[in-house]
């Protein structure tokens, strides 16, 4: 998810009483959406031998003995593309890593009637020649304005926009607008590919240190219910509390907050803190949040 999607995620320990039968333990991963709202993407789950032991599934040891399999199982859906548009999208539309781009740049030429077939020539040439140094590009030559050209491929999230005009042919250039920020740059005709390669790797790090902050950023820490109240009344969307890890204290909790418990926390604390629902004494913590 991270390195491929350039989305983070938060990892927590599913609560006891949520494991389907025959579960010793699962993990899930939860994306957080900009409207405060989270998704879970993905599982692990431990089956240990209970599966095993049921259609008899065994393998022989180093000593000659048998004995049932330990297996797990994993799950993963088109919730992340769900994630990925609604985490990386802006107002202009998609924005994609390069892992699921169809395409890593368009090329739009800027056609005047005096000017175009001399442009046109200009930007086949730039095309061969990025293809061959392998950036995959493909040269827009649709009979459309410039302008609607922009509006489509912004839409669709195409990672670098190269704009060819009789401007760029005459310095023997090419203006590129990366996806995520519109920014404009001139790029000398010979350099194309390098710095092109390099705007990409520029936008997968960008995209993931943004949504890496968003995340970080939105998560509150509680150790009482005063620091409770007052992360809920920030509007912070993901709380982590202390929790003894006992379903009626879950309970208490949840009302206490408004939300759910999506998962518990994969590390304990260091320092002792007190259970929100019980006050008994916990190394325990959970994540509240709202999902859909």
């Amino acid at each position: 998810m991270t390195r491929r999607l350039a989305l983070p995620y938060l990892l927590v320990m599913k609560p006891e009483w949520e494991l389907f039968p025959g579960a010793v333990s699962a993990y899930e991963f939860y994306t957080l959406f900009p409207d405060g709202r989270v998704l879970e993407t993905g599982n692990v789950n431990n089956l240990g031998q209970s599966f095993s032991r049921v259609f008899g599934i065994t393998f022989e040891k180093e000593d000659g003995t048998r004995e049932f399999v330990y297996q797990t199982c994993y799950g993963q859906s088109e919730r992340l593309l769900a994630s990925l548009v609604s985490i990386h999208g802006d107002d202009h539309g998609l924005v994609l890593p390069s892992s699921i781009a169809p395409k890593s740049a368009v090329m739009v030429p800027i056609l005047h009637s005096k000017s175009a077939v001399e442009v046109l020539d200009y930007a086949e040439i730039i095309e061969k020649t990025l293809n061959e140094e392998g950036v995959s590009v493909e040269l827009d030559r649709r009979d459309l304005t410039s302008g609607e050209k922009y509006y489509y491929w912004e839409k669709r999230g195409i990672q670098i926009r190269i704009e060819i005009g009789p401007k760029e042919k005459k310095e023997d250039i090419g203006t590129i607008v990366p996806r995520h920020n519109l920014r404009r740059k001139k790029i000398a005709r010979q350099n194309l590919a390098i710095e092109i390669k390099r705007e990409l790797d520029k936008l997968e790090k960008e995209l993931l240190e943004k949504a890496e902050t968003q995340l970080k950023e939105r998560i509150g820490y509680a150790v009482n219910s005063d620091d409770v109240s007052n992360l809920v009344r920030e509007g912070k969307p993901i709380l982590n509390v202390p929790s003894c890890g006992k379903q009626e204290c879950n309970e208490r909790i949840e009302e206490m907050t408004g939300m759910e418990n999506i998962g518990f926390s994969t590390e304990k604390s260091v320092k002792p803190m007190r259970c929100l629902g019980c006050n008994e004494e916990t190394t325990r913590s959970c994540y509240m949040a709202r999902s859909y």
